[in-house]
């Protein structure tokens, strides 16, 4: 085996030499009782070696830099404020309760009537009762009782059994003095105390037929009295007692909308009918020219109704001034 020091020497003496090679360095020193061999460079950096030739690390070409340009978005536009769209109705659902009419505007009279507890209800419609009952001599001679169809002693005897159990169906059954919404088209005395209620209470009720399709609206006539300011609340109610929950069906205007979108009849009590069927084809011709219509064509029955349904409609709001 040749020592590479060796060979480089041999080389070295040669005096023709023309090539040569340098000796072997270590780079590290020598350690005692250990052979160094030279050993050719791999590339792999010796860990113990803190004088070894650090190679740069490639660094990959840098994309060229883009300059960030923040666009200002535009002031928007503000948008035309949209007509307001038309009142949308809902279905009526009607409650399960039956109600009595005396119980009808009674927050009005004592506003914590609603929290109050069964038996303190008890107390307040028979309160109510009786302030209704108190009132039907002065109402009757002001609010020309007798043209609406009442009479004193089919309003005393109405009213004179709720002044003792309020508006309790139960007892007002057992006294036979329960309300019967249904009769309210055929039977005068019923439709005079439903009358009378709204005129003392200063609200409107509006009873619903669904198979005949019909909404007749009480009073016959609005109060007329000092302070009056028109009807204080609307009480949507079915022809079989319930009440009905409003579905947006608040005041007089929402009831002729939704008549007119829905394919309803407005109708006023028959005391109003009665009282017109007496006038003859000229004079309600006369009273449609008075209320403010543009003609009062047709037969009798067409005029009756035609006055009678502007009436009404003036009454809630919707056409003309309030009659």
């Amino acid at each position: 085996m040749v020592h590479w020091n060796e060979l480089s020497d041999f080389i070295k003496s040669n005096p023709f030499q023309t090539y040569s090679v340098k000796s072997v360095e270590l780079s590290v020193p020598e350690r005692k009782g250990v052979s160094h061999f030279p050993i050719l460079w791999d590339g792999t950096p010796d860990p113990d070696d803190t004088n070894e030739l650090v190679l740069p690390v490639p660094v990959p070409a840098t994309a060229p830099k883009v300059p960030i340009v923040v666009k200002t978005a535009p002031a928007p536009t503000p948008a035309p404020t949209p007509a307001p769209a038309p009142k949308q109705f809902k279905s009526l659902e009607a409650m399960k309760m039956i109600i009595d009419p005396i119980v009808l505007g009674i927050e009005f009279s004592d506003p914590l009537y609603d929290a109050a507890t069964k038996m303190s209800k008890r107390e307040m419609e028979i309160k109510e009762a009786q302030l209704c009952e108190s009132r039907i001599d002065e109402l009757y001679k002001s609010q020309g009782g007798r043209s609406r169809g009442w009479t004193k002693a089919m309003l005393e005897a109405a009213i004179r059994p709720r002044c003792a159990s309020g508006g309790n169906l139960y007892e007002l059954k057992a006294a036979k003095c329960l309300f019967l919404w249904q009769m309210l088209s055929t039977d005068k005395p019923t439709s005079g105390f439903l009358d009378f209620l709204c005129v003392v209470k200063q609200i409107q009720v509006a009873v619903w037929n669904e198979e005949k399709r019909t909404i007749v609206v009480y009073p016959a006539a609005e109060y007329i009295g000092d302070g009056y300011t028109g009807p204080r609340a609307l009480y949507n109610i079915s022809n079989t007692g319930h009440m009905l929950k409003s579905g947006g069906v608040r005041t007089g205007k929402d009831l002729v909308t939704f008549a007119s979108k829905y394919s309803w009849t407005l109708l006023p009590p028959s005391s109003v009918i009665h009282t017109l069927e007496k006038l003859t084809i000229s004079e309600l011709e006369t009273i449609g020219k008075k209320l403010g219509m543009a003609e009062v064509t047709g037969s009798k029955v067409e005029r009756i109704a035609a006055v009678a349904g502007f009436k009404l409609k003036s009454r809630l709001g919707a056409v003309g001034p309030a009659v």
